[in-house]
């Protein structure tokens, strides 16, 4: 069993210093944004860069890092443009990740607004158009009714997944679960299995609790927090989950609010996380928890509790 905690890391534009940033704030682990999360023409990364920031992993014995997507994917977009680049987005991001020796990289889904309309979905009974049978056909259909969106986005998501893929067999991307306001996708656990049966190559999934809490699955209470867990394992696969946002919420359970809060300080509360840490102490997981809260103090305090959790 080894549980790391590290955070999401800034270094001003100075890539090859994250694992020092991380170090100096106590983390052993950290992610970050190889380029503009916001847009804008991808800088190349610099040969003395790449070798700097291997380097300074080194030093710092920091071994696991993770790249996040940038903010504009959207796998669902039927504007080509947006489809594609986001494709290529995370390719790019996929390709930093092997140059740095970063282990995963992180990305949330998009939206299916693009999939809405105002007429009935499900004239026929309720079956999902456009993709074939699978065991999570169900839930699916009642995500997309829930929201007024076709479930045709589904399938779409699933053609990004493959081009991403490009028939490889392993490709280092983790699909994150999302708080789901609007037509966001990523929301339900059956979701997020589906993506990653349809596309085998995607390594896995990454639990973040603010998002999860703020999409309805309740942490609170140690018998919820286990129970959807026990889900995620049985639906997902334990095998998937492979990194863990560990954030409190400032939105209520099921508010699909997507706003994080230092460790305490929101509506999951400190006892939650006492109990996520203790549950994956005693199921033996291998797994890095990255924080992703607003403040450097605030981070600080929130590390410092995650290893008295640890032990």
């Amino acid at each position: 069993m080894l549980i790391q905690f590290g955070f999401h890391a800034s270094s001003g534009g100075h890539l090859e210093r994250l694992p020092l940033v991380t170090k100096k704030l106590g983390g052993e682990c950290f992610q970050f944004f190889s380029r503009n999360p916001y847009g804008g023409k991808m800088v190349p990364l610099g040969q003395k860069v790449i070798e700097n920031f291997k380097e300074n992993c080194r030093e710092t014995g920091i071994k696991n890092s993770y790249i996040h997507a940038p903010y504009f994917i959207n796998l669902a977009s039927k504007n080509n443009r947006i489809f594609y680049g986001s494709v290529k987005a995370i390719q790019d991001d996929m390709k930093r990740a092997e140059m740095l020796g970063a282990r995963y990289v992180v990305t949330h889904i998009g939206s299916a607004k693009d999939f809405q309309k105002e007429e009935s979905l499900f004239s026929d009974g309720g079956n999902v158009p456009a993709l074939a049978p699978n065991v999570h056909s169900e839930e699916l259909s009642a995500v997309a009714q829930e929201k007024n969106f076709s479930p045709e986005a589904f399938a779409r998501v699933v053609e990004g997944l493959k081009k991403i893929a490009e028939g490889r067999k392993n490709v280092p991307l983790l699909i994150e679960i999302a708080a789901g306001a609007g037509a966001i996708l990523g929301v339900k656990l059956e979701e997020i299995a589906f993506y990653l049966e349809s596309a085998p190559a995607v390594a896995g999934f990454c639990f973040d609790t603010a998002h999860a809490f703020a999409s309805g699955y309740d942490l609170r209470k140690n018998e919820d927090l286990v129970d959807t867990f026990s889900k995620a394992e049985s639906i997902v696969s334990k095998d998937k989950i492979k990194l863990v946002h560990v954030n409190d919420s400032k939105g209520n359970l099921g508010s699909r609010v997507d706003r994080h809060a230092h460790i305490g300080d929101g509506y999951l509360g400190e006892e939650t996380f006492m109990r996520l840490v203790d549950y994956f102490k005693k199921k033996n997981y291998n797994i890095d928890m990255i924080l992703e809260t607003p403040t450097t103090e605030g981070l600080k305090n929130d590390l410092a509790l995650l290893k008295q959790y640890r032990g």
